[in-house]
């Protein structure tokens, strides 16, 4: 029924007169059971529906004018209840320089802020009717838009801030490896390493891991360095000496020879371990 009364040519709803506004009035009382009371509430909801299609068609006509075939899109997006010379004249004046520099003139900040009352299209078009926002449909208030701008502005600044510390964290963590790489190698000059002779027993010594590039992982005592003693029923063998572990100084460092019982160098400590002599280090 709109679309038979109001034409989009018109600047706005306000520009309708009243004998226009009697007419329909009384065309939706005899295809509807509504009452006078009603009459302004009803009306409330036609204006915002002529708004949300008149600004979603003008979104279009702007976006088609872009093409390379501008005139076939433009003729292919006219509805069907306006004749040509309507159709001609909307089209005209939502390409109208005038229209065009009113959007171009909007303050940079209102493309970004998250207040709809001071956004683009608010200062094109005036300002939104209470309660309600335009193109956004039936039950959409400037408040609930507003708090999920809000919302969603929130939740980049939190991802951002994650973000920046997971940098930060990495930074740190690569910070301390090499403080400790640092570290360890001081300590390896005041070491002396064992490669062959006697070794007293109860000799202090330093065990590295195996795995990683000469980290200190515990300290103990040299136990023997016979290739023929046993460490847990196994056969020291000549890669390896017997070492009693005191004290473990990184966790979860994979034992040379697992078993049931132990697994990790946290395992044994105040027991002995098969350890590859060349990670031995004795002290002085």
């Amino acid at each position: 029924m709109i679309k038979e009364f109001v034409p989009y040519t018109l600047d706005g709803w306000n520009d309708i007169d009243e004998e226009v506004k009697d007419r329909m009035w009384s065309c939706l009382q005899m295809n509807y059971k509504v009452e006078d009371w009603e009459k302004k509430s009803i009306f409330q909801k036609l204006a915002k529906l002529w708004r949300d299609r008149k600004s979603k068609l003008q979104i279009l006509v702007r976006e088609a004018n872009t093409s390379r075939v501008a005139s076939r899109n433009l003729s292919l997006l006219k509805p069907e209840f306006m004749d040509q010379n309507q159709w001609d004249l909307f089209v005209k004046r939502t390409l109208s320089p005038t229209f065009q520099k009113q959007i171009q003139e909007c303050p940079p900040e209102s493309q970004n802020t998250t207040n709809i009352a001071d956004d683009a299209i608010s200062l094109v078009f005036g300002k939104e009717t209470r309660g309600r926002v335009r193109g956004m449909g039936f039950g959409v208030t400037p408040s609930k838009v507003g708090a999920y701008v809000q919302q969603n502005g929130t939740v980049k600044q939190l991802q951002n801030m994650v973000h920046n510390l997971q940098q930060e964290i990495q930074e740190m963590k690569s910070m301390f490896l090499q403080s400790m790489r640092q570290q360890n190698q001081q300590e390896q000059s005041n070491l002396k390493k064992v490669s062959c002779g006697d070794i007293c027993p109860n000799s202090k010594c330093k065990l590295l891991d195996w795995s990683v590039d000469e980290l200190v992982v515990a300290e103990g005592r040299i136990a023997s360095t016979d290739p023929n003693t046993k460490v847990h029923h196994v056969v020291l063998g000549r890669s390896c000496w017997k070492v009693w572990i005191d004290k473990v100084l990184v966790e979860k460092v994979d034992l040379i020879r697992p078993n049931d019982e132990m697994q990790f160098l946290d395992d044994a400590i105040g027991s002995t371990v098969a350890w590859l002599s060349k990670f031995v280090v004795l002290c002085d």
